[in-house]
């Protein structure tokens, strides 16, 4: 058997316009699903830092837990961007095409693996900080 190079068919794979559009709405799925994913612990989160502690104990017990979460929806957002505005950088100081750059799609990679990171870690996050409650006091807690 022949071992098989990820990153040279990767890289050949983006000289097939067929095979590199699939890559283009791979990255485009994962990255919107990031997206939405921070964006609601970013909303959720800023609204959880600001209520009171004595008319909400349960949001209190964890707000040292809410304002990782924020950070870290904070810092996702920080780094989502970077390789996106080398993108358009890129894109419009005339270099050819840069959608088919094995090193721009290297980065957007490894953007998305950090944002994956931080999403299973915030995950972990919101279960520490509210498995014991109930459906009453978590709809409580939005109103």
């Amino acid at each position: 058997m022949q071992k098989r190079n990820i990153f040279k068919s990767y890289k050949l794979d983006l000289n097939n316009d067929k095979l590199m559009r699939k890559k283009w709405y791979m990255i485009s799925g994962i990255t919107t699903v990031l997206i939405i994913f921070f964006a609601v612990i970013l909303g959720i989160m800023q609204r959880f830092v600001n209520l009171s502690g004595i008319q909400y104990p349960a949001v209190n017990n964890a707000r040292s837990l809410n304002q990782a979460m924020r950070i870290m929806a904070i810092v996702y957002f920080a780094i989502f961007f970077l390789p996106y505005l080398y993108f358009i950088a890129a894109f419009f100081s005339g270099i050819n095409q840069i959608y088919r750059s094995f090193t721009l799609h290297m980065i957007i990679w490894l953007t998305i693996f950090v944002g994956i990171l931080l999403m299973l870690t915030t995950c972990a996050l919101l279960i520490a900080g509210y498995s014991n409650l109930d459906s009453y006091n978590l709809i409580r807690n939005f109103q």
